[in-house]
């Protein structure tokens, strides 16, 4: 954190001040805030804003008292993108200056990019489809939910991802490619995908985006195409936990000890949320490890299957050491888990042969003997009604 204190005069009105600053290498998010007092009678007015390199990124003048800038999204008024390592400079618009002059505090703090668990809803629709809600009603109830991350999954339709609407949740562009025997998620959509196939053979994947197979086996809509086609993941939670996403656990961990490594989802599908509603918005939530709040950042985590998933936004949790999706060599490895909100659940430990560890839930350290091509993932059940509250995504061996 940089603090600069500048006394400007009042023969100092009507100019641009600077106060510069390097830009440190590594950085995923600038915060700027100021404070101004003037001396004496007369009004004080002070403008802020910032240059890149002598070329200005943004402007609130005397609006706010503080902004922020990161790679995808920044303070209204503020350029968002890459924080380019060299000299910066905070701009002070000295409009008003009483006789007396002025003090004016400039604090700037860095953020440096670091790999951290975001939370988001990666199944959601809005009225560009059968959804109920606009885009910018969508996205408040994502902040009201406190996610990070909400991703736009309509119809055969992406007229969604045009709109452009000021809020503190990341949209992440998508698309729900809905046939007649299944649906599939295009995470990170840019274009339109023809849904009019009737075999998965005939699907033609778009050049950008993670492809995910919703909902396998729903009771109404289950995939009933091939399995055998080209996609990056499974939504193996959807909405509330019934029995098709028992059977879609069953189905993912036989393709897991087939030796298949196919990260897992969840998703709300929420298509409106109204008083009684059962399904909501981040209901489940899932967290991917991603080393900025990006797009690209978080979709490939969800690739690396860097991935838990709870039941909602404040929902249990269960953080691995070593991370979920990462690749361990065979021998004995020290798993440690830690627990959030886990009161009355049961904890279980999964590996190719099914549960090998099953105790109430509690943090602890597991001696895990690794053997090349199994893998091990863990859940929270609920003690009353048996239904699964948090899963991992499995470590894997060799």
């Amino acid at each position: 954190m940089l603090t600069y204190t500048i006394e400007i005069r009042q023969d100092q009105q009507d100019q641009y001040l600077t106060v510069p600053f390097e830009m440190p290498p590594g950085i995923a998010r600038l915060e700027v805030s100021y404070t101004y007092a003037g001396h004496g009678e007369g009004d004080c007015v002070i403008d802020l804003g910032i240059l890149e390199s002598d070329r200005p990124r943004g402007w609130s003048g005397g609006a706010r008292p503080s902004f922020f800038i990161a790679a995808a999204q920044a303070t209204p008024g503020y350029q968002a993108g890459p924080l380019t390592p060299g000299h910066w400079a905070v701009l002070l618009g000295t409009y008003r200056i009483p006789p007396g002059g002025a003090t004016c505090t400039v604090t700037i703090r860095f953020e440096p990019a670091s790999h951290r668990w975001l939370k988001g809803d990666l199944h959601h629709h809005t009225h560009h489809s059968d959804g109920a809600h606009s885009v910018a009603e969508v996205l408040q109830l994502a902040e009201e939910a406190g996610l990070d991350f909400i991703a736009l999954t309509d119809h055969n339709t992406i007229t969604q991802n045009q709109v452009r609407c000021e809020s503190p949740v990341l949209t992440i562009p998508g698309l729900e490619v809905t046939t007649n025997h299944g649906h599939l998620n295009i995470l990170g959509a840019r274009e339109l995908v023809d849904f009019r196939f009737r075999h998965a053979a005939e699907f033609r994947r778009p050049a950008a985006g993670l492809v995910v197979l919703n909902h396998p086996h729903c009771d109404f809509c289950p995939w009933e195409h091939d399995f055998g086609f080209d996609f990056d993941l499974v939504e193996v939670w959807n909405g509330l936990w019934t029995g098709r996403n028992e059977r879609a656990l069953a189905w993912w961990q036989a393709e897991l000890a087939a030796g298949r490594r196919l990260p897992a989802v969840g998703g709300s599908d929420c298509h409106r949320v109204e008083l009684f509603s059962v399904v909501r918005t981040g209901a489940p939530t899932t967290y991917v490890l991603a080393e900025d709040a990006t797009v690209e950042a978080i979709l490939a985590g969800l690739k690396q299957g860097h991935v838990m998933i709870s039941d909602m936004q404040d929902g249990p949790a269960i953080w691995l050491t070593p991370c979920p999706g990462e690749i361990v060599a065979p021998g004995t490895h020290e798993v440690a888990l830690k627990l959030e909100r886990a009161e009355d659940c049961t904890l279980r430990l999964v590996d190719r042969t099914g549960i090998i560890y099953e105790a109430p839930a509690a943090d602890f350290t597991y001696a895990w003997e690794a053997t090349t091509g199994n893998f091990l993932r863990a859940e929270l059940r609920s003690d009353f009604t048996g239904m699964v509250r948090a899963l991992t995504n499995p470590i894997y061996v060799g």
